[in-house]
């Protein structure tokens, strides 16, 4: 981040031209004259961006004799329709960019008109991709899961899938709506209740009555979520672990995972850690079907006389037979609960996670293979074969060969042949047709890369910092790629430092230069761009001609030493930011998760590259106000300056904005911290401490000095006044990129680049947004 100076001078550059356009359209290009004489009409601006915030336009005509009468042609209003001066508000809002006329004339002479143009308040693509992982509730590809974990099929072609990250029930109906059934995004639990009330802790496997019913094992009980989103406990009792059978609460289970429903609504579950498969009733009586409790084995038989060595993923066929997962084989147990062996050596007794089972009307197997990534087809004759996908990550939809899944987790199979397959990673839940044609339902792919191009084909992967020159040219540090890339202001992506996927330290020549994972950057005066290269645990510097030199700090030496240049150490080098006179500010953050050890500084480095702590102190987190080493953070993250000299801090783990001031004297401006606990979560507007942020990221600031935060975990923009006032700008709260009028929708937005007037650029997921404000 940097102060942006070439954006006031933008912005006054800009404010004169449209003065001149303005005189020029008023007057016809030289004046124009009515029977009153000369009239100048002049306005406060030629374009708004409508809004509930939008300002009023000021209209004033001069040089005039007589009452002016004043026309609008276009939506809005005028405050009056005479006199020498009126104000224009802009309509609430406008479904794309429009202009509007305003006519004042004399006595009815010839009148002179104004032109202003309206610009939606809105969220655009850059470039990048806004497909990925998130909670969105919507049609087919406008939806988004987090991590689609159990899938099931009702008779009325309703799917339902267990979003194992968000905790939520997720219904997508026959014309491909995805809504939340039951429980709230990202709120983990185990409640009764209905619809939003309810949560849930896992989703192992769902399954659905012919009543629309979906059945689920969380913890160690069943429950049961109705079509109308009711949630309850049919068996067993939380926090009680146990084999014993009985009648709902009184009946116990250790570690339900698989589940099965029959024609008649009887509930099979496999209890995997006490070996056994128990039968629940409608009326929520539990019986133990086949196995002995806390007995192990292989053994063939019926009732209590088989043995399983780790019951998992159960599946019924048409004739009502059930058949279970058991570790590395296939066991066909009857409506009597004699148990046999049906397929062994099936491929699954070295994964990781069990496989899904799901079987079709003509008694082929099918598995899902989580860590080779492809769906398993055993024939009635016992044969194994890859059905679907290839050992290869990816989201490719097409032919079985063809087609590719990333961690495939849920299967299921409706009346019509159909298999549905909960593709975990993708975020996406797949078909897969009878005629062996892989489609996506519902979910839009997250394409990650390192591809140039314009717009929607270029691809970055986890970009964060942003940083723009006077040109209007954006420039973004690619972490995971290990590269800088700039993208015009007509979306063109290229690669200016660096060569995606190889890390390194070399200094040289654009693609010579190699990195480690950039997290940060910033540009000064003369359009150098300064790197926070942070697992270098150096400042990198690339002059405008693409020359890649290190700063300050030595590569590879991960200390925090104050000196001059290679003098210089860093612990891990985040945020970075550029005061007016060009001193940088680094925050300096290094997290050791073995015992919760924090270490936060604030380092300057002046333009020869002399680096000095100036807040914080090495080891020492929380988040005390104070005066340099006095001060403490938790993991600081993006920095902007003001032109007084000011820097300001998004401190990510306390939830604070944090101010620094030349002297050094730290301050919070806004959010509540908890002392070394972290700060106080959450998403509420308010001044000072009453707001409330999740995991505060980046910055920026406008030309009136208001600070504009990406508040990655809410999956907001919030904006704070230099009196410490926090407003959320955009975004719903939900998780996933939704294009067009504000609020929209973003996803883990992570930096924010002011860009002048009222644009800015975002990163959202794997993609850069322009965001315009009211």
């Amino acid at each position: 981040m940097s102060y942006p100076q070439h954006a006031k001078l933008n912005r006054i550059a800009l404010g004169l031209s449209l003065s001149c356009l303005l005189m020029l359209g008023a007057c016809g290009g030289g004046g124009t004259e009515n029977q009153s004489g000369n009239m100048t009409l002049a306005a406060s601006a030629s374009e708004v961006v409508v809004g509930a915030s939008a300002s009023p336009i000021t209209l004033t005509a001069t040089g005039q004799a007589g009452t002016v009468s004043w026309t609008l042609t276009g939506p809005g209003s005028l405050s009056a329709t005479t006199g020498s001066s009126v104000q224009y508000t802009p309509p609430a809002t406008v479904a794309a960019d429009e202009s509007v006329t305003i006519s004042a004339s004399v006595n009815g002479g010839s009148p002179a008109q104004l032109v202003i143009k309206l610009h939606p308040s809105a969220i655009a693509l850059l470039a990048g991709n806004i497909g990925g992982l998130g909670d969105l509730d919507g049609q087919a590809a406008a939806a988004r899961f987090m991590q689609p974990e159990a899938v099931a099929v009702d008779a009325a072609g309703n799917i339902y899938i267990g979003d194992d990250v968000s905790h939520t029930l997720r219904k997508i109906s026959a014309a491909g709506v995805v809504s939340t059934l039951a429980g709230t995004s990202g709120q983990w639990g185990d409640t009764d209740g209905t619809g939003p009330a309810a949560r849930f802790s896992y989703f192992s496997q769902l399954a659905a009555d012919a009543d629309g019913n979906v059945y689920l094992a969380d913890k160690e009980v069943i429950r049961k979520i109705t079509p109308q989103g009711v949630v309850s406990t049919l068996a067993g009792k939380l926090g009680e672990k146990g084999d014993a059978d009985g009648t709902g609460a009184e009946a116990r289970f250790a570690s339900p995972t698989g589940l099965a429903v029959d024609a008649a609504g009887n509930v099979y579950v496999s209890d995997s850690d006490k070996y056994t498969i128990r039968k629940i009733t409608r009326g929520g009586v539990v019986s133990t079907l086949a196995g002995q409790s806390g007995v192990k084995g292989s053994n063939d038989g019926t009732g209590p006389a088989a043995r399983f060595e780790s019951p998992a993923s159960l599946a019924l066929d048409k004739q009502g037979n059930l058949f279970v997962e058991d570790r590395d084989t296939i066991r066909k147990i009857s409506a009597a609960g004699a148990v046999s062996t049906v397929a062994n050596a099936i491929g699954s007794g070295g994964q990781l996670l069990p496989p899904k089972l799901a079987i079709d009307a003509d008694g082929n197997f099918y598995l899902t293979d989580y860590e080779r990534n492809v769906i398993r087809r055993i024939s009635p004759a016992g044969a194994i074969s890859i059905f679907a996908g290839a050992d290869q990550a990816g989201s490719a939809d097409g032919a079985l060969a063809v087609a590719r899944f990333n961690r495939p987790r849920g299967l299921a199979s409706d009346a019509t042949g159909n298999l549905y397959v909960a593709d975990s990673v993708n975020g996406l839940l797949r078909k897969i047709s009878p005629q062996g044609q892989v489609s996506t339902v519902a979910g839009l792919a997250g394409i990650r890369g390192s591809v140039d191009g314009n717009g929607a084909t270029a691809s970055f992967n986890e970009q964060h910092g942003l940083t723009s020159d006077t040109a209007g040219n954006l420039y973004v540090a690619d972490t995971a790629n290990s590269v800088i890339r700039k993208i015009s202001p007509t979306g063109t992506v290229t690669t200016v430092a660096g060569q995606a996927g190889q890390t390194g330290t070399a200094d040289g020549q654009g693609t010579a230069a190699r990195f480690n994972r950039p997290n940060d950057l910033a540009i000064d005066a003369a359009g150098n761009l300064y790197i926070a290269d942070t697992d270098n645990y150096t400042i990198r510097k690339i002059t405008p001609s693409g020359m890649v030199s290190t700063f300050a700090g030595q590569a590879g030496q991960h200390e925090v030493l104050d000196g001059k240049g290679s003098a210089a150490g860093f612990d891990k080098p985040y945020g970075i930011g550029i005061d007016p006179a060009g001193n940088l500010y680094v925050a300096d953050t290094d997290f050791i998760k073995i015992d919760s050890h924090f270490s936060a500084t604030i380092r300057k480095i002046t333009p020869d590259a002399v680096v000095s702590t100036v807040a914080g102190t090495r080891w020492e987190k929380g988040s005390a106000d104070g005066i340099g080493s006095q001060a403490r953070f938790m993991e600081p993250r993006g920095m902007v300056s003001d032109a007084a000299g000011n820097i300001y801090i998004a401190d990510s783990h306390n939830a604070t904005i944090r101010k620094l001031s030349p002297s050094g004297v730290v301050s919070t401006l806004a959010g509540q911290a908890r002392g070394i606990g972290g700060g106080i979560v959450g998403s509420s507007d308010g001044t000072g401490t009453q707001a409330q942020f999740n995991k505060p990221t980046g910055l920026t600031i406008d030309a009136a000095g208001n600070l504009y935060v990406a508040d990655s975990g809410n999956n907001l923009i919030r904006k704070v006044t230099q009196a410490g006032v926090v407003t959320t700008v955009a975004g719903n709260k939900k998780r996933g990129t939704v294009l067009g009028a504000l609020p929209g929708s973003l996803d883990n937005p992570t930096n924010i680049r002011f860009l002048g007037g009222q644009r800015f650029a975002v990163t959202s997921g794997n993609a850069i947004l322009t965001l315009t404000l009211p």
